[in-house]
């Protein structure tokens, strides 16, 4: 599903981007239905509305009503062009939506509004005392609102006292239609209790029904929280993707954070208020105005690069971008990929960045996801280094590219490493001005385009390596044989010379070649390179030569006795290198190797430790080169019965097996059978297959008696397996002793995994459920913590043995603040079996295996009285405790209580190892 506007501007860029020789007045436009009492699909927000809402609360309290004053306009831009939108945007910092704020909006409705590529009107929220904006830009005024003035929408703190906008009557009843308003020193500020009422009442009003259910707390009241996490190509596994803003939208109220280090964007307060109290909308925003170096990555240069999620949610956000593969939209992973390369310049490191915290303008980042490069065809990036002279026409500063030719994509560690090179040409040249000693401080360009080319890989290849290690960043320097592009900066820092020392000397240099010689100036690398090192580098400028070329030989450093390691030459040396030897201390292995002397199969037949080492003559450096490698021999692998689990396992009963001296290099693939006529037949029907926290566990439940044998196969590479094999006995029979649950065969039919949520914020999470094979998983994406347990997804017949020891556990609803998972119906709270639903069905008696289950309740007292209150369900036997604190937001004193309701039942464990 597309969620982005489309190079929205396309059709702007016709229109000319010289200021306007008309300046437009705000019209207002508001309907009829706007006068009088809200409607039920109104804004709660409206000034009406609050106002309104204040009036019932006063006379439901028996207090006089309060008379308020608008706050804030809710306005509807029409942009004609780039210079505009940059305004507002980026002079006025306004938050602008290309879809209406002032009612909820379905998701097939958010998505018109998201790919209408002739959209030019925005809508957005200003504070009254800002009108002035509004003569810039043709923009209408939609409603007037109340925003409880926390926070600002505008980046103010408070109202502060105004002269009057417009002229108009300010009495209680009158509204926009009569003029707008002033902020009156006599006005009255709800306080934070007050405002909650009335904005409750307010949705109210308008036919919102607030949530009860497991996202908000007991009051209704939430802060959301959202987690972005990013993976290319080069990255094997998800990071966090910090620094985004997360805006978080409802009706004309709106907040925000940026995600952390972390990833995570905590507790997001709302600008007016505190919390939110219903559904939001989340909007990712690639940006960073938080001081300091501020900079914005534009969608094709213009329109600020966003994500929309186009559903409402009343619990946090994850979002994975994966940059991998096609299931992530393709402008967002540009997005993601070009604000990471953002990010790791500016706030990962603290070296390169110095002179540019200085850098005098806000930093515009153009991303083009579908277009190839215009000024220099091929290349990822552009660096535009002379459009400060005029800001307004020329907006961008970097210009990403998603595409490298017509047909081909660039990949997004390609495009995060472009934005890296763009970043060392924009350093590059803020460094040069910064520096009066420098003789091209007036004049960047008056210098060899070898030695500016040549730094901006340097500072790609020690950016890109701080986020993918040294070896991946080198594969990332694809510049071919450009003559200018050289790698003589990276090899010198992987030969130990500083890159600080790097800019240092790059800045008073013209050329390459006095770039060179300023940098074996330098002291403490001549301390620190030999010069047939150096000389080295400088005769192989296209060539990343490393200090360090064990990385040339890679295989397991961990293995056992008897399996077959395959121990090969990196393929970026492949070709390149003639081998000298291949030795291995120690006595005790087998080597062959294949033709090329490419790959060598190692068997070591006694444990200890080993050390190989590979010596090789590279055949462009002239130049021997080792690798040395220590290798961990273990004993020969095995595969046992984990703890609690038996070679004879019974029918019904879950059991783990895995590997000793597993080797961590290599990947087992489990399957269990019989061997009939010398063949290895497959008997996995015979079975559950219940799934392990990874390759190296193997989790069946018997259904049939009998001899059983379980395979791992362990792939040594090069297509050759090694077959590890243990037998197991599966007993036919059962035996039902009195007072005691007997294992069953059908038991295993009807088990399911359970999971009751526990929030951080103290209240439970919805339980989402999806198949899992034979069995039914309930998971969720809460940030708490979760007591899991199996048990019966369905009642079992009547014929089943221990029939009578199965008990059902509800999931009882929200109400009056409380909720619970229990083996009765709380009829107190409003539910009967009919709403009631059927968690899963527990045991009430003994079984072997099996461990207590114990519903917990937590209360919240503020002054004696119950606040919050909720059970859950645990297998932990929690002790009852209380303490008291002090809420650090309101200053009120409360007591948590933890109460123990003893055992209800009985479940097999999550985890037995």
């Amino acid at each position: 599903m597309k969620q982005f506007l489309s190079c929205l501007f396309i059709i702007l860029v016709c229109f000319s981007c010289t200021k306007f020789e008309e300046e437009y007045q705000c019209e207002e436009m508001l309907p009829e239905t706007r006068t009088g009492m809200a409607l039920s699909n109104g804004n709660p927000y409206s000034f009406k509305n609050i106002q309104s809402a204040a009036n019932q609360i006063a006379v439901f309290e028996g207090t006089t009503p309060i008379r308020l004053t608008p706050t804030h306009l809710y306005v509807r831009f029409f942009v004609q062009d780039t210079v505009q939108y940059c305004m507002l945007s980026d002079s006025m910092r306004l938050s602008l939506y290309p879809y209406p704020l002032d009612r909820r909006l379905s998701s097939g409705e958010m998505h018109q509004y998201l790919t209408n590529q002739h959209n030019q009107y925005f809508y957005s929220v200003l504070p009254i005392k800002n009108l002035s904006i509004l003569s810039s830009v043709q923009c209408n005024i939609l409603d007037t609102l109340y925003m409880q003035p926390t926070n600002s929408l505008l980046r103010t703190n408070s109202m502060e006292n105004e002269e009057e906008m417009m002229d108009g009557n300010t009495d209680e009843s009158s509204g926009v239609e009569n003029g707008l308003y002033r902020t009156s020193a006599t006005a009255v500020q709800l306080s934070e209790a007050g405002w909650e009422k009335v904005l409750k009442q307010a949705k109210k009003n308008v036919g919102i029904e607030l949530p009860t259910g497991p996202s908000s707390t007991a009051s209704g009241d939430w802060y959301p929280s959202v987690r972005v996490t990013y993976q290319d190509d080069k990255l094997t596994d998800p990071i966090p993707l910090p620094g985004v803003k997360v805006v978080v939208r409802d009706f004309t109220n709106e907040g925000f954070a940026y995600t952390g280090t972390d990833g995570i964007a905590r507790d997001i307060a709302a600008n007016s208020g505190r919390w939110f109290t219903d559904y939001v909308q989340y909007v990712l925003r690639f940006e960073n105005d938080q001081g300091g170096t501020e900079w914005i990555i534009r969608d094709c240069g213009y329109l600020t690069a966003e994500y929309h999620n186009e559903d409402m949610m009343n619990t946090n956000w994850n979002l994975f971008i994966n940059a991998r593969k096609n299931d992530t939209p393709h402008r967002l992973q540009c997005f993601a990929a070009t604000h990471l390369g953002t990010y790791a310049f500016i706030m990962g490191q603290n070296v390169l960045n110095k002179n540019f915290k200085n850098f005098d303008h806000l930093m515009v980042i153009g991303v083009f996801p579908e277009e190839t490069c215009i000024e220099h065809p091929g290349a990822g990036g552009w660096f535009i280094w002379d459009e400060r002279l005029n800001r307004l026409s020329k907006r961008t500063d970097i210009k990403i590219y998603g595409r490298v030719k017509a047909n081909e994509y660039v990949s997004k560690a390609a495009m995060v490493a472009s934005t890296i090179h763009e970043f060392g040409h924009a350093s590059h040249f803020q460094s040069v001005l910064s520096t009066p000693g420098s003789d091209r401080n007036k004049n960047y360009k008056r210098a060899e385009n070898k030695m500016v080319e040549s730094y901006a890989v340097t500072v790609e290849y020690y950016i890109s390596s701080l986020i993918y290690g040294r070896t991946k960043a080198g594969d990332l320097l694809q510049h071919g044989s450009h003559p200018d592009y050289t790698k003589v900066g990276p090899s010198l820092i992987c030969n130990g010379v500083t890159v600080e020392d790097l800019q240092n000397t790059v800045i008073y240099s013209a050329t390459f070649a006095e770039w060179m010689q300023k940098i074996w100036e330098v002291p403490r690398v001549q301390d620190k390179l030999d010069r047939s090192v150096f000389d080295l580098i400088l005769d192989n400028p296209y060539r990343l030569i490393l200090d360090n070329y064990n990385e040339m030989l890679k295989g397991p450093e961990h293995t056992s006795v008897g399996v077959k390691n395959d121990y090969y030459i990196d393929s970026r040396y492949v070709g390149d290198v003639e081998v000298l030897s291949f030795e291995i201390s120690g006595e005790g292995y087998n080597i062959e190797s294949d033709a090329k002397q490419e790959h060598f199969y190692v068997t070591f037949s006694t444990r200890g430790k080993r050390t190989i080492t590979l010596t090789v003559n590279h055949l462009k450096l002239n130049a021997v080169l080792r690798a040395v490698m220590e290798v961990d021999v273990a004993d020969p692998p095995e595969i046992i019965a984990c703890a609690l689990s038996s070679t004879q396992p019974r029918i019904g009963d879950r059991n783990c097996y895995t590997i000793k001296n597993y080797p961590n290099t290599v990947i087992p693939y489990w399957s269990i059978g019989r061997y009939e006529n010398r063949q290895f037949v497959d008997y996995s029907s015979h079975f559950f297959i219940l799934d392990a926290p990874s390759e190296e566990y193997f989790y069946i439940v018997p259904k049939f008696g009998g001899k059983y044998v379980i395979q791992a196969k362990l792939s040594i590479g090069m297509g050759k397996y090694e077959t590890l094999e243990l037998e197991i006995n599966v007993p036919t029979e059962t035996v039902r002793m009195p007072g005691v649950v007997t294992p069953w065969p059908n038991d295993s039919t009807y088990i399911t995994r359970v999971r009751a949520y526990l929030k951080n914020n103290g209240t439970a999470q919805k339980r989402i459920i999806y198949n899992a094979g034979p069995f039914y998983s309930i998971s969720s994406d809460t940030l708490g913590g979760s007591y899991d347990f199996y048990a019966f997804s369905n009642l079992p017949f009547e014929n089943h043995p221990n029939y009578s020891y199965i008990v059902p556990l509800y999931e009882n609803k929200y109400q009056n603040n409380q909720f619970a998972y229990d083996t009765k119906i709380y009829s107190e709270w409003g539910n009967t079996a009919n709403d009631t639903p059927v968690l899963c069905y527990i045991y009430s008696g003994v079984r072997p295996g099996a461990v207590p289950l114990y519903s917990i309740e937590e209360v919240r007292l503020e002054n004696n009285v119950i606040v919050n209150a909720f059970r859950y369900v645990s297998t932990a036997d929690k002790p009852n405790q209380q303490y008291t604190s002090t809420d650090p937001v309101t200053k009120k004193a409360y007591t948590l209580k933890t109460i123990n309701h003893g055992r209800i039942g009985y479940v097999y464990p999550n985890s037995e190892l």
